[in-house]
């Protein structure tokens, strides 16, 4: 009972028996009956007092903690019980009430509140193995939370397929918890180095020590020194799978065509063969018409012919002798062929020299060379 209910009741009784001591002083029956009257009165209003029901307003306990919301309720002269449900919010927290906050009933009403169980326990899908889409799909239709996807390199898994979860597989979560997602991008990655220019030994070495297998090819170049890569697949810089076959090709010396230089004067043949990056050699041979002195009459080996950069090219130049009148006994005067000495080395028609075709050894045959 409220201290104000109480008061009102005993106020009531206390006038009543007042006015009825002051109407048994005025003496007689009507006094008596006066007085018997009033205190009746008195007493029919403290019964109506004592049997009403004080009211209450009920206080809004949503969102606070359990334990909080029942001393509230009691403070308000009112009754609780609870329920307790799953929920996304945290366990324990005042959900639902009824009646609802701000409500008038009399005191001692039960108010019926609904209290967080939080969002219960599940266990982490395996997605393991799954493609990205359908992992996050899952999860989320598990009730968790796609926080991150993580991508990782991978030497057994490939590329966009999900390796693994945090928490892992099988583990028991809260409903709603994060869950990071790590999604393989394949073998790791490594920058290829630039060998271009390199020697073919220093270029492989360099590509191993970056952790790339080496394949080598070679092509002809006549503007690569021989040995030395003129280009590489993948390219130097580009990004490609720690240990990849990077391939390098590797210059070759390309062969050289002889120039035809039959014709020509021996100072103009040397000078082609040279700039063609030939070894000239000369041989002097012996010739009838004056035009032909000093002019190469054949060459070995043939012109077009396909020949290593610095092989030697054998030249015949023409060599003529003048020759001489001497007078015989009958006065006619006679042509003598003069043959001037050979030098050493510089092989005649009949072979008087003392170098061969390519200017080896003591020789005497036909094409006997200047022995240089």
């Amino acid at each position: 009972m409220r201290r104000s209910t109480f008061e009102a009741v005993t106020l009531a009784i206390v006038a009543g028996i007042a006015d009825a001591v002051g109407y048994l002083s005025m003496g007689g029956v009507f006094a008596a009956n006066m007085t018997g009257n009033t205190v009746l009165a008195g007493i029919a209003v403290a019964a109506v007092l004592l049997t009403r029901t004080p009211m209450t307003t009920v206080p809004n306990v949503v969102g606070q903690p359990f334990a909080t919301a029942q001393r509230k309720l009691d403070g308000a002269s009112l009754n609780s019980s609870f329920d307790t449900v799953q929920s996304t919010k945290p366990a324990n927290q005042v959900i639902a009430q009824n009646p609802g906050g701000g409500s008038s009933v009399k005191e001692h009403t039960t108010v019926t509140l609904q209290v967080s169980a939080g969002p219960g326990t599940i266990s982490v899908p395996a997605v393991d193995g799954d493609n990205y889409a359908t992992a996050k799909a899952a999860l989320e239709n598990a009730g968790l939370v796609v926080a991150r996807r993580i991508d990782t390199a991978s030497t057994s898994v490939d590329r966009g397929i999900v390796i693994k979860t945090s928490p892992s597989a099988g583990t028991n979560v809260d409903r709603g918890s994060n869950v990071n997602v790590y999604v393989s991008t394949g073998p790791p990655q490594a920058t290829v180095p630039n060998t271009v220019g390199e020697s073919a030994a220093v270029a492989r070495t360099t590509l191993v020590n970056a952790g790339f297998e080496v394949d080598q090819e070679t092509q002809e170049s006549t503007t690569v020194t021989a040995g030395n890569v003129i280009s590489q697949t993948p390219a130097g810089g580009t990004s490609a799978t720690r240990g990849a076959l990077v391939t390098i090709t590797v210059a070759t010396e390309a062969p050289v065509s002889i120039p035809n230089v039959v014709g020509k004067s021996r100072d103009a043949a040397e000078s082609e063969l040279s700039q063609a990056g030939l070894t000239p050699r000369v041989s002097l041979v012996t010739v009838q018409d004056p035009t032909q002195a000093g002019i190469v009459i054949s060459q070995t080996p043939d012109a077009g012919t396909s020949v290593r950069r610095g092989q030697p090219v054998r030249i015949m130049v023409g060599r003529f002798n003048q020759p001489t009148t001497t007078p015989n006994g009958g006065g006619d005067p006679t042509t003598t062929p003069t043959t001037p000495a050979t030098p050493p080395g510089d092989g005649g028609p009949q072979g008087n020299g003392n170098g061969n075709a390519f200017g080896q050894g003591n020789g005497n045959g036909r094409t006997g060379g200047a022995g240089q």
